[in-house]
């Protein structure tokens, strides 16, 4: 999904977190920390860690789901 912030275009992907899902607070934590402020995390009845990138950081879609497969990888690992 694209959106508009700041007059930059950028990439936004939202990751619905599963209800049952075992997460550690301290990885959620280094990770957070990891990306810099490229990802939140949203807290409320349908939580969700929120990936935003300029489209400046990537060339094109397939850089950027590169880019979104190497977090997954991320995710996999902590």
């Amino acid at each position: 999904m694209v959106h508009q912030e700041s007059g930059a275009a950028v990439w936004r992907t939202v990751m619905t977190v599963y209800p049952k899902a075992e997460l550690d607070p301290d990885a959620i934590k280094k990770l957070l920390d990891e990306y810099g402020g490229a990802i939140q995390m949203r807290v409320d009845a349908n939580p969700a860690f929120i990936w935003t990138v300029t489209k400046k950081k990537f060339s094109n879609a397939k850089e950027y789901l590169k880019g979104l497969n190497a977090l997954m990888d991320v995710f996999m690992e902590s």
